[in-house]
């Protein structure tokens, strides 16, 4: 059986597991059809898509993917951050349930051009980490995005996934790519952020990966597939 064959039969036995509420059904019929596109269309067919928004060839573009391997923080200040924030214990206080401030736990990056990390940045957490005062773990990575106003910082952003890219962007502000995984659909989906002035905006779903490696969803179909997936992801708080 070739890869398409294995992607359209492991794709019907999803759809036989599925509460097929609205949402989930039209969601499933756009993905069958980029799936069948795929499938009937030869790989540069499959790979059209606008110029802007491939990767690795936008102006700015930079690696995000968090390294939680390190030992050492890139900024002394990125503790002081933590602290502020009291979400993890000092790295000198004895912990067996909350998570201390390490860069084994958190990675911190600016993301505002001219702009103090201590007065806008971006919080990684990884998965599984017991935030201080909380009861249950971290089950997925969150992403937060932090800014200072009237002297106090304010969360104006959260996402549940990973942050695997910045790029390009507005006014010295990036934008983000931000990787969100559905259990439903056993997908992943790229997904672009852009900053609006105060905060960041779902724009669109820039590729999909069925365990096969990201696959750029055509320019025709980006519009339909974005709409329903931030449905999807909204009404699972991956965006809070």
């Amino acid at each position: 059986m070739n890869q398409c064959n294995m992607r359209y039969q492991s794709f019907r036995n999803y759809c036989k597991k599925l509460n097929y509420t609205n949402m989930k059904y039209f969601l499933s019929i756009i993905l069958l059809v980029f799936i069948l596109t795929s499938c009937d269309s030869d790989s540069s067919d499959l790979l059209e898509v606008n110029a802007d928004i491939e990767d690795t060839n936008v102006e700015g573009f930079e690696d995000a993917t968090a390294d939680f391997s390190t030992t050492k923080f890139d900024d002394p200040e990125y503790i002081e951050i933590l602290g502020e924030l009291d979400v993890c214990l000092m790295i000198d206080q004895d912990s067996t349930v909350f998570a201390t401030c390490s860069p084994k736990n958190f990675r911190i990056l600016p993301f505002k051009e001219g702009v103090s990390v201590k007065n806008a940045f971006i919080l990684q957490m990884k998965a599984g980490i017991v935030l201080k005062g909380q009861a249950a773990p971290l089950p997925e990575r969150n992403i937060l995005i932090f800014e200072r106003d009237a002297g106090q910082l304010v969360k104006v952003n959260g996402f549940r996934g990973d942050l695997t890219a910045t790029r390009g962007g507005t006014n010295g502000v990036k934008d983000l790519v931000i990787t969100f995984y559905s259990k439903k659909e056993e997908t992943f989906f790229d997904c672009i952020f852009q900053w609006n002035g105060t905060r960041y905006d779902f724009k669109f779903v820039e590729g999909v990966n069925w365990g096969e490696g990201f696959k750029p969803i055509k320019e025709s179909m980006i519009d339909s597939i974005s709409k329903e997936i931030y449905t999807d992801l909204m009404q699972n708080a991956k965006i809070f």
